[in-house]
């Protein structure tokens, strides 16, 4: 009876990493061991990047409009200085702003090399409330199409935070003290 056995090797590719939890300041992802080729796996390496959102439409049938979302790299990516043993198969990113958008990639390590990184996988923290107007001024003066008792008022648009505006609440204070709902719009 004979046996035959191949050398070992570096590991395979691991698959593309998921997202295992978001917040505001943190992203959480996690891979799935990737065959080890021969040797056991020893390690793991993760590396990061920022990233830039761009949103696409594409028509499908029936007219359907479906938003794509298409990341690109700004900047290098950066190695992840954390030590990741063999069972460690997720690692979180901390500190980080709302609506922020990053790209993660991970590869294994084994007696006899690294292997590939895994294909970009691209992630956005949640996004928070948007920031208050500034610089509110008066241009009522300045308004074509100024009358008698019209306010126009214009601003510095806020920080989005992560998500579009999609509406300014402007409230004006009554005679008798209170704060009232004067225009809820775009």
């Amino acid at each position: 009876k004979a046996t035959l056995r191949t050398k070992a090797a570096a590991p395979a590719t691991p698959d593309t990493c998921v997202l295992s939890s978001r917040t505001r300041t943190s992203l959480k992802i996690r891979w799935v061991a990737p065959d080890c080729c021969g040797s056991a796996i020893d390690s793991y390496e993760v590396s990061w990047c920022r990233a830039a959102e761009e949103q696409k439409d594409s028509e499908e049938e029936g007219n359907n409009v479906e938003r794509e979302r298409i990341y690109t790299v700004v900047g290098d990516w950066e190695d992840v200085k954390d030590a990741l043993g063999a069972k460690d198969l997720n690692w979180q990113m901390k500190k980080l702003g709302p609506g922020q958008h990053f790209g993660f990639r991970v590869r294994a390590a084994n007696a006899e090399g690294k292997s590939l990184w895994s294909p970009a996988a691209f992630y956005s923290t949640a996004a928070s409330v948007p920031s208050a107007p500034e610089c509110i001024k008066n241009v009522s003066e300045n308004n074509a199409h100024n009358t008698a008792g019209k306010l126009v008022l214009e601003w510095d648009t806020p920080s989005s935070n992560g998500e579009g505006i999609t509406a300014y609440v402007l409230e004006q204070q009554g005679s008798g003290g209170a704060w009232e709902v004067a225009y809820n719009g775009p």
